[in-house]
């Protein structure tokens, strides 16, 4: 492979010296690499790679001074069991569908690996990483790479698009299934239930995204090299907004627990066969808000999440299991 780009860490300010390093790094794919080059001894980058990506890169030196410092760093290329399901995802959004397939939560669960995931079940895993070699023979769809997106970039397109499809939806379609539900309730009571089990998804959700734009993305536009467009809310060190992720994060399965519940009641959005009209469209409806919530809550808990926490000092990289 040829690795001729490079990164002199020493023409960047001091202050970003860091955060450049790491995004040079997390925007290679597996078994790309570059050069970086130093003024003095590089061992300080080695450590950061090492704590922030554990297993995930091979350095190899190349000039060792007096003048100039250069290393050969690459991307490891890892196996499917040794990554977790929610960096594969990650990687590549199309692995999802066989996930969802076998009822695999990624997007709130994606911190284990697929055997973990499938209790060592050897039978489901070799048919999902049969599928999965398929998805790696064909051609990348072309889409987004959120991965390569700086936090702030990321964080404003999850507001702009997650943040306003919940606000717009939540309430539409709950009234739409309390209407149904009323309609329908002699024959099929289950959309009564559907409709109330939707009602608390809609406001847990709402809930979820308000404390992530007075709080978290707020802090997150005051970070070094990102630009303020917010007042910073009430979070100031580390440990807080530890804290406050670890909230988001649950409240995210109990998000995906409902949607669950749906999916069962609506028998996989599969309207009745004497049911009005308008339980098909809430039906498809239904759908819809849920393959929405799976991409946005993966962005935030497989994506943006992890790049936030990994801007904290003392983090350990958990996505890669030795």
């Amino acid at each position: 492979m040829d690795f001729t780009e490079m990164l002199d860490i020493s023409a960047v300010a001091p202050s970003f010296k860091n955060e450049a390093f790491i995004e040079k790094f997390d925007a290679l794919k597996p078994g790309q690499g570059f050069v970086l080059a130093n003024d003095e001894s590089s061992e300080a980058y080695y450590g950061l790679l090492s704590a922030s990506r554990g297993l995930d890169f091979e350095w190899e030196p190349l000039e060792q001074g007096p003048t100039q410092w250069t290393a050969r760093i690459v991307k490891r290329l890892l196996k499917d069991d040794e990554e977790t399901i929610g960096a594969i995802v990650a990687r590549d959004y199309r692995k999802s569908r066989e996930l969802f397939a076998h009822d695999i939560d990624f997007c709130c669960s994606g911190d284990r690996t697929l055997s973990e995931a499938l209790n060592g079940d050897t039978a489901a895993i070799n048919e999902i990483l049969k599928q999965w070699e398929a998805i790696d023979q064909c051609p990348a769809e072309e889409g987004i790479d959120y991965q390569s997106w700086s936090l702030s970039l990321l964080t404003n397109y999850i507001g702009q698009i997650h943040h306003t499809f919940v606000r717009t939806q939540s309430s539409f379609i709950a009234d739409m299934a309390f209407k149904v539900g009323a309609s329908n309730s002699d024959r099929y009571p289950q959309i009564n239930k559907v409709a109330q089990i939707f009602a608390l998804t809609g406001k847990i959700f709402e809930a979820q995204i308000s404390r992530e734009e007075q709080l978290l993305f707020p802090y997150i536009h005051q970070l070094p090299g990102h630009t303020l467009l917010q007042r910073p809310g009430d979070i100031n060190d580390n440990s807080s907004v530890t804290q406050l992720i670890s909230v988001l994060k649950v409240q995210s399965i109990d998000i995906i627990g409902h949607l669950r519940q749906i999916r069962a009641l609506t028998d996989n959005y599969t309207a009745p066969a004497y049911a009005l009209g308008t339980c098909k469209i809430l039906y498809r409806l239904l759908a819809d808000y849920e393959a929405d919530a799976l991409l946005h809550l993966h962005l935030k808990n497989n994506i943006l999440f992890p790049k936030v926490l990994q801007s904290q000092p003392n983090y350990r990289r958990t996505d890669i299991k030795p």
